[in-house]
């Protein structure tokens, strides 16, 4: 019920829930501790009428591929930190993996890790993020 609570309007609106239920859920998100409580009891009785299983299956769709695509984010960033710490592994990983140009790639690094010593903005940095993205995605739309 709470993970209801939690879920966003436009995802909630794609659910196969009644109109009284989603004013509920929207009630429910302006209280606070014993009131959300009760409210909680409240809706879950009147989920008896509710198709709840295909309501939740539907959620567990609509969630995934904001999970994978902030997963994917994620492992840029490692790479990326990687990269930054002077990991050669991940480097030729990326060359050979992703056809990544070495040369560019060791420039955006060497770069950001002179922004980090003078204490500058990462814009290397963000460059480098931005090109590593770039390969991940060529990478996918070339695949079949």
């Amino acid at each position: 019920m709470r993970q209801l609570i939690n879920t966003p309007d436009g995802q909630l609106k794609k659910l196969p829930l009644s109109d009284y239920i989603r004013e509920e859920i929207a009630q429910a998100r302006t209280m606070s501790k014993s009131a959300l409580k009760r409210q909680v009891g409240f809706i879950s009785k009147r989920m008896a009428d509710e198709p709840v299983e295909q309501a939740i299956q539907q959620l567990g769709s609509l969630q995934q591929p904001a999970a994978q695509a902030n997963a994917h984010f994620h492992q840029l960033e490692k790479w990326r930190d990687q990269l930054l710490a002077g990991d050669e592994n991940v480097l030729e990983q990326l060359v050979q993996d992703y056809a990544a140009d070495r040369q560019q790639l060791r420039q955006l690094v060497r770069n950001a890790q002179r922004e980090l010593t003078r204490q500058q903005p990462p814009k290397a940095a963000r460059a480098m993020f931005q090109y590593l993205r770039t390969l991940t995605e060529r990478r996918v739309d070339a695949d079949p």
